[in-house]
């Protein structure tokens, strides 16, 4: 969890301090399935995090279900690095 909020809390101030005052609520979770024309079927834990004091601000996270679920993403996450080096 610790790398996901390291990156935005280096760009963004106001994303820094609203974390490290813990100024975030839980909104609710589910899960969604997305069908890629490449992978297929890849399920998705969506989380969503109200911002206290700030309203309608949230912060979305989706996270894999399974392992087969993340290597698919990161099969995609991958193959998108490699077009752009092209």
């Amino acid at each position: 969890m610790k790398a996901l909020v390291d990156e935005p809390c280096q760009h963004s101030a106001d994303f820094d301090q609203l974390w490290r005052n813990h100024e975030v609520r839980h909104y609710g979770d589910h899960v969604k399935h997305l069908r890629h024309p490449v992978p297929g079927e890849i399920a998705l834990e969506q989380s969503q995090l109200a911002v206290d004091g700030r309203t309608g601000l949230s912060l979305v996270v989706y996270n894999p279900v399974t392992a087969s679920d993340a290597l698919r993403v990161r099969e995609l996450v991958d193959a998108r690095k490699a077009a752009k080096r092209i």
